[in-house]
Order: C-alpha cells, then structure tokens, then sequence
C-alpha cells in the first residue's frame, strides 16, 4: 500500500504467474463477478497456462436475495460476465453456486427462488454455457448472522 492506495491487483498477480517456470496450468476459482474483469477474462483466453474454467458463484438468481446477503453485485452484472467470457472462450467451463434458503425471505418460498435461479442459469447455460451448478442449503453461521440483522 502507498498513501492508503493498495497498487498491486489480482491482474497483476496472474500475469506474473504466466512467468512461473515448471507450472503448465492455473485455474481461477471462487472469483465473485465484481471482482472478475473483462481486463481478467482476456488475460485468461489469451494466456497458456491458464485454463478455461471459472468457478463464479451466484448465490441467488434473485437481486433482493443477494442484497440481504450483502453481495456486491446483482444478477445482471453475473450474466453480463458470463457472455463476454464465452464471447471470448465458447468452451470454457463455468462453476456456479447458489444458496437455498436464506432467512429473512419469509414471504418468498424457496421454490419460487429456485425458479429465478433456474431462469437465470438457464439463461447462462444456453449453448452449453454454464457446466456445473451446486445448490447449498443455507449454513448455521449465516443464519446466526442474517437473523441477528433482523
């Protein structure tokens, strides 16, 4: 850091990666989609050593659900990452996660999210571009945590 301004970025860490001697192969994982730049997804289809696959997780399909989570970014923003990486990489495999019953949402029924999740993924996944998707049910500390906001 310099003057309170953080200077390195995680662009800059993978592009020396490119450099390591003796490691053929890197893959991104669990990289929110505020975080993944376009400067990020063309680094990757360009690069040797990395591979196509970005494991990305939703959480929610639902923007009001992902505001409770106190995610910083909307669905909107993760499809928009999702088309320019298979713009730019139509083979790449993606990983998304999504969480199921989050508490606080008293009036939506978890069926009626998993429909949102599944109109967005099924979105994303048109022409095979989405490859793995992984439910999770809520965890006891997020509960904890969520239920004590309320």
């Amino acid at each position: 850091m310099h003057d309170g301004i953080r200077k390195e970025r995680f662009l800059d860490l993978i592009k020396s990666l490119e450099d390591v001697e003796g490691i053929n192969r890197y893959r991104i994982s669990s990289i929110e989609p505020n975080l993944l730049t376009s400067e990020i997804i063309e680094f990757v289809a360009r690069s040797d050593k990395f591979v196509p696959h970005f494991h990305i997780p939703l959480q929610s399909g639902s923007n009001k659900v992902l505001k409770l989570m106190r995610r910083r970014y909307m669905r909107e923003l993760y499809a928009e990452r999702v088309a320019r990486i298979k713009m730019l990489m139509p083979h790449c495999c993606i990983g998304v996660d999504v969480i199921v019953g989050f508490p606080g949402i008293e009036k939506v029924s978890t069926k009626r999210l998993l429909k949102v999740d599944h109109q967005l993924t099924s979105c994303i996944s048109t022409q095979k571009k989405l490859q793995r998707l992984w439910y999770f049910i809520k965890s006891k500390r997020m509960a904890d945590i969520r239920c004590r906001q309320l």
